[in-house]
């Protein structure tokens, strides 16, 4: 089952206040659903104007064999009672259904609407699960309610600081340790079939991580990695764009291939999103600046390439050569608000008019000392997911009440307790701890009983431990 993790809610404190939701939320649906719900002004005070907000998740459990393409999520038929409505995507797999009530009052001990009338809408995707999480459907909830000076009336104001990019895989690691192939974001061009000359230019690594040569095709390959900003080192360098932002300080570009257009079989498999397949292929990418005194010599672990121009000691480089279609070509750029400085650079990584060169290297050398992040590893078992360096922190348990830890140094540590759809269900942030055994609370209250990831992170060092709770 495809382990996602590109897609994270941070929950911040719990705010009960005055504002209640009644009607159907907290139902499970899938595909299609029509909610009917109502809000409850149960505060001593009169509330002038608020906007609720909805945050739909799309993500489809690959528990029937299948995974999403490009989801979507269509609202239609709303009865609002003079609410605007908008719909916005705020990452790979959440939506958030917003609706605006600015002009409405609701007094104290009031209901709105009014008594035998409600707010509904008719919901719809492909990707939403029968089988999702551990009973039937999705949730119906993640009901946030704020007034007009947006403090939360109701619910629990999400963020969204992770995102997802595709790295480009070793096959050979990933084929011997994980067998999983098809639940990676892949795509096959069909370039030019009339005297192509698709193909590796540099041969100081004729076998990049990523890239497979299928004939007159290319396969490109990428493992989703989550980032609230991804690691800098002393070069610029590329990755796939698999969320609705690039992380922190990154900057987004698409590449355009007008592949073959005579018997055209382009591919994409697995969740591609916001990239695009069919007669073209859209690539979206986030660049990351080089710092020049960066403490690391290459961002990801081993078993992942990037695209960079660089040479250094233990850095393999490729330069591979995509021949597009080139009758009435039409490859192209979009840079959206990247600076021209920034693509100055991007077109070093790389270039081309009617055919497209890529730069890519990969790391050779010792195994990074590097804790591996969460997701690098499915969960299988109630034991670690990370082999940790020496100082790692360690989970020991988890009740509903209860994190225990065990910390090898002294320093600030963050608890994480992550959703089998990458859902970050709880934070908890203790500082200055030092070294030992450690109970650290938090709250259970809105997670239900199932299979976890437990993430703990200290001084830069990451590790993490399936747990069921119960």
């Amino acid at each position: 089952m495809y382990k996602i993790y590109l897609l994270v809610l941070l929950f911040f404190s719990m705010n009960f206040a005055a504002f209640t939701v009644e009607g159907n939320e907290g139902d499970r649906f899938y595909k299609e659903y029509t909610p009917s719900f109502w809000i409850v002004n149960k505060g001593s005070s009169e509330v002038n104007g608020f906007k609720i907000y909805i945050f739909i998740d799309v993500y489809q459990n690959t528990n029937d064999g299948e995974y999403p393409f490009n989801d979507e999520l269509s609202i239609s038929e709303p009865v609002l009672h003079g609410g605007k409505m908008s719909v916005k995507r705020m990452s790979a797999w959440v939506y958030r259904v917003a609706i605006d009530y600015s002009n409405v009052k609701i007094a104290a001990g009031g209901r709105f609407p009014a008594k035998g009338k409600y707010v509904t809408f008719n919901a719809y995707s492909d990707n939403i699960s029968p089988y999702k999480v551990a009973s039937r459907g999705a949730v119906f909830g993640n009901f946030v309610i704020e007034n007009l000076s947006k403090k939360v009336l109701f619910g629990t104001r999400p963020s969204f600081k992770e995102r997802a990019v595709g790295l480009l895989k070793n096959f050979d690691y990933f084929y011997r340790n994980h067998n999983n192939s098809g639940y990676d974001a892949d795509f096959i061009l069909d370039v030019e079939d009339s005297n192509n000359r698709t193909g590796v230019k540099n041969k100081t690594d004729p076998n990049p991580p990523g890239v497979t040569f299928l004939g007159g095709k290319i396969q490109f390959s990428y493992y989703p990695q989550y980032y609230e900003k991804l690691p800098q080192v002393p070069f610029d360098y590329v990755v796939l764009r698999l969320d609705a932002e690039c992380p922190e300080g990154a900057y987004p570009f698409r590449r355009r291939h007008d592949t073959e257009d005579s018997h055209n079989a382009n591919t994409v498999r697995g969740p591609i999103w916001p990239n695009k397949g069919g007669d073209n292929i859209a690539l979206e990418y986030c660049f990351m600046p080089k710092k020049e005194k960066a403490e690391l010599k290459y961002p990801f672990e081993k078993r992942f390439g990037v695209f960079a121009k660089y040479s250094a000691q233990n850095i393999l480089h490729t330069e591979l050569y995509i021949d597009d279609e080139d009758d009435d070509n039409n490859n192209s750029w979009h840079w959206y608000d990247t600076p021209e400085s920034i693509q100055k650079r991007v077109k070093e990584i790389m270039y081309g008019s009617s055919n497209t060169t890529y730069h890519m290297i990969r790391w050779n050398g010792f195994p990074l000392k590097k804790s591996s992040p969460v997701n690098e590893i499915p969960a299988s078992s109630e034991s670690p997911l990370v082999a940790a360096v020496p100082t790692a922190p360690a989970i020991k348990g988890l009740s509903r009440s209860i994190v225990s830890v065990e910390l090898k140094s002294a320093g600030d540590v963050k608890v994480s307790v992550v959703g089998i759809n990458g859902a970050v269900l709880a934070n908890v942030t203790e500082k200055s701890l030092q070294p030992g055994d450690h109970q650290i609370k938090w709250n259970s209250g809105m997670v239900p009983s199932g299979r976890y990831i437990v993430k703990i992170e200290q001084n830069g060092v990451v590790n993490a431990k399936n747990v069921i709770l119960k």
